[in-house]
C-alpha cells in the first residue's frame, strides 16, 4: 500500500469525522452537560470541575468481523472492549475481578464451574443480559476460527448450559486449574447474533456505540448510559481504520489519534513533537535465553546454572528495558498474585560463582565456544546478546553472535539448528508455560524434556480452588528456577501513550487497556480548579 496516500486520506477523513456523524449528517454541536460535575483528579487528588463532552481519536486494523468472539485481531479487540466489555476482567496482581458477571462458584471436584450474573444488567437496546446470552457466547467462541483471541475460553469444556436466568453452568471433561481465568472474554446478545447477520453491526453493553462505519476508512462511537459501568465523560470516539501496527505508531506520532498501545522500545524510538502522557502496565510478554538440549554441554544443568550467575540479568532489565520489566528466571510472571513472594533463586550477578560452577561441570572454558542465535530486526534483542557474549567472554567462553533475519531466524529454531538463541513469547492470563517448557511443547524448540517438569505442569492443569492451583504453581516455579529449561530474563512492560488532553483514571491493564474509559476526560481550557 501507498502509505503516503493512506495518511493523506485518513487526514482528510478525520477532517470530514471533526464535521460530521452518522451517514452524512450534520452533527449537533456537543452541549454542555446540564450540570458540570466536581470529580477528584486521580493525579493531584484535587477536585476540578468538568463538562461531559468531547472527543478522542483511536486507530485500529481492518476488521473482518466486528463480532469480538471470532475476531482474531488484537488491535481490534482492544477499540471493540469499548463496546463490550468481559464477565471478568484482571486486576494488577492478574486475579480474575468481576465486571459483567457476580461471582464465580466452582465445584469441589472442580468438573463444574457456575458463573452468576449482576441483577439489572441490559444491552445497549434495553434487552436484559441474562444467562441464556452467556451460553450463546460460549458456543459462538467454540465455532470461531482456531486463533480467534478467546479461544482458550473452551479449554476443557464439555458442555454449558442455563441453569436460572442469571447463572450458566460450565461442564469440563477433566478437573481445570486455574479455570477461572479463562473467562475474561466479553458475552454477545444472544436475540442480536442468532441470525448470523449482525457480525458488522454490534450492540453490547459497554459505554459506547457504534453510529457509524466505513469499510477501511472510520468507525464512529457515541456514548452512551451502559448498565455496567455508567455513562462516560468523553462523548465521542472517532477511530482510523489502519493497515498495521505501523500505521498506528504513524497515526499517533502525526498527531491524528491519541491513543497508542506499544512497548517501551517502540516508544523510545519514536518522534513525537508533542506532549504526551505514558503509562505502563503489566504483560505477559517473556523474553528468555533458549538451549538446545541436544547439545551435551547444555544437558548439564550446573553448566546452565553457572551461565545464569554469569549473566548480569538485572543489568539488562536496567539499561535495555529502562527498568520498565520484572527480572524473572522462570516464565511465571512475578506481578501475579500466584507467584512466590520469595524462596525463588533469582540468580543474581555472580561472576566468581557462575566460573566455579562451569569449570566444576567439566569443561574447559578456553577452549569452549558457544553460538547464540538472534533476529537481527529487533535492535532490542541484538544489544541482549552483546551483553550476554561479553559477560561470557570474561569466564572465558567464547560466544558468536549470528544475528539473521526473522525468517531465518524462526527457520533455524524450528529446525533446531542453534546452541543458544534470545526468545521471547506472550502467554495467556491463565499460567500455561507447557508450550515452552513442556516435552513436545510448541515452541519448545530446545527439545527440553523432564519427566517431574511434566508432571508438576499437569498439576497446575488439575489443581482444584485458587489455594491450590497457587501452590501448584509456586511448585512448579520453584523446579524452574532449578532446573533452568530457559534462563529467564525479563517479563516486559507495556506502555499506553496518550496526548495529554486526556485526564482522569487512566488504568490500563493486561486484560483491557481502557479499563475505567468511563472515567477518562477531556482536559480543556475551561477546566479548572473547583473552587469552594
Amino acid at each position: 500500500m501507498n502509505t503516503k496516500h493512506f495518511f493523506k486520506s485518513a487526514v482528510s477523513m478525520l477532517l470530514i469525522l471533526t464535521y460530521t456523524a452518522g451517514c452524512g449528517q450534520t452533527a449537533e454541536p456537543l452541549q454542555p452537560a446540564e450540570n458540570q460535575q466536581t470529580i477528584v483528579d486521580s493525579a493531584t487528588g484535587e477536585e476540578i470541575y468538568i463538562d461531559s463532552g468531547g472527543s478522542i481519536s483511536l486507530s485500529m486494523g481492518w476488521p473482518e468481523t466486528l463480532n469480538p468472539l471470532e475476531n482474531r485481531d488484537m488491535r481490534v479487540d482492544r477499540v471493540l472492549s469499548l463496546i463490550f466489555p468481559p464477565l471478568f476482567t484482571l486486576n494488577d496482581e492478574m486475579q480474575p475481578t468481576p465486571c459483567i458477571a457476580q461471582e464465580y462458584k466452582l465445584a469441589a471436584d472442580g468438573s463444574t464451574m457456575s458463573i452468576v450474573l449482576k441483577d439489572g444488567l441490559t444491552w445497549q437496546d434495553g434487552e436484559p443480559i441474562t444467562a441464556a446470552d452467556v451460553i450463546f457466547s460460549l458456543k459462538t467462541i467454540k465455532d470461531a476460527p482456531a486463533d480467534s483471541i478467546y479461544k482458550s475460553a473452551m479449554a476443557n469444556v464439555e458442555s454449558c448450559y442455563q441453569s436460572s436466568t442469571h447463572v450458566a453452568v460450565i461442564n469440563y471433561s477433566e478437573p481445570y486449574g486455574g479455570c477461572a481465568y479463562n473467562l475474561c472474554f466479553p458475552i454477545i446478545p444472544k436475540h442480536h447474533y442468532r441470525t448470523g447477520t449482525n457480525d458488522m453491526n454490534p450492540l453490547g453493553c459497554g459505554c459506547y456505540r457504534m453510529t457509524d462505519y466505513r469499510e477501511k476508512h472510520y468507525m464512529t462511537l457515541e456514548a452512551v448510559n451502559s448498565s455496567v459501568k455508567g455513562m462516560p465523560y468523553i462523548q465521542k470516539v472517532d477511530v482510523l481504520l489502519a493497515p498495521n501496527q505501523a500505521s498506528d505508531t504513524d497515526a499517533f506520532q502525526t498527531g491524528m489519534t491519541d491513543v497508542l498501545v506499544t512497548d517501551l522500545n517502540t516508544r523510545g524510538a519514536m518522534d513525537v513533537s508533542r506532549d504526551i502522557s505514558s503509562t505502563t502496565f503489566n504483560s505477559n510478554c517473556f523474553e528468555f535465553i533458549g538451549f538446545n538440549f541436544n547439545q551435551p554441554v547444555l544437558r548439564n544443568n550446573s553448566f546452565r546454572q553457572g551461565l545464569a550467575y554469569g549473566i548480569p540479568l538485572q543489568d539488562i532489565v536496567t539499561d535495555i528495558y529502562l527498568g520498565d520489566a520484572a527480572k524473572s528466571i522462570t516464565p511465571i510472571n512475578p506481578a501475579s498474585a500466584l507467584s512466590a513472594p520469595a524462596g525463588i533463586d533469582n540468580y543474581n550477578y555472580n561472576p566468581e560463582l557462575a566460573h566455579n560452577m562451569l569449570a566444576a561441570a567439566g569443561y574447559d572454558l578456553s577452549k569452549l565456544t558457544l553460538s547464540l542465535l538472534v533476529n537481527n530486526d529487533s535492535g532490542e534483542r541484538l544489544r541482549i546478546a552483546r551483553i550476554v557474549a561479553d559477560a561470557l567472554k570474561e569466564l572465558g567462553i567464547t560466544v558468536e553472535i549470528e544475528a539473521v533475519d526473522f525468517d531465518t531466524y524462526f527457520s533455524r529454531l524450528q529446525r533446531g539448528d542453534f546452541q543458544l538463541y534470545i526468545g521471547g513469547t506472550e502467554f495467556s492470563p491463565r499460567i500455561e508455560p507447557s508450550t515452552l517448557i513442556g516435552t513436545g511443547g510448541m515452541i519448545n524448540y530446545g527439545k527440553y524434556s523432564d519427566a517431574h517438569m511434566n508432571k508438576l505442569l499437569d498439576d497446575c492443569k488439575s489443581a482444584l480452588g485458587e489455594d491450590n492451583y497457587k501452590k501448584a504453581v509456586r511448585e512448579l516455579q520453584s523446579y524452574c528456577a532449578e532446573e533452568l529449561p530457559c534462563i529467564g530474563i525479563a517479563f516486559k512492560s507495556s506502555v499506553l501513550l496518550t496526548s495529554t488532553k486526556i485526564k482522569g483514571d487512566i488504568h490500563p491493564s493486561l486484560a483491557d487497556i481502557f479499563q475505567n474509559e468511563e472515567k477518562w476526560y477531556i482536559s480543556e481550557e475551561k477546566n479548572q480548579k473547583f473552587k469552594e
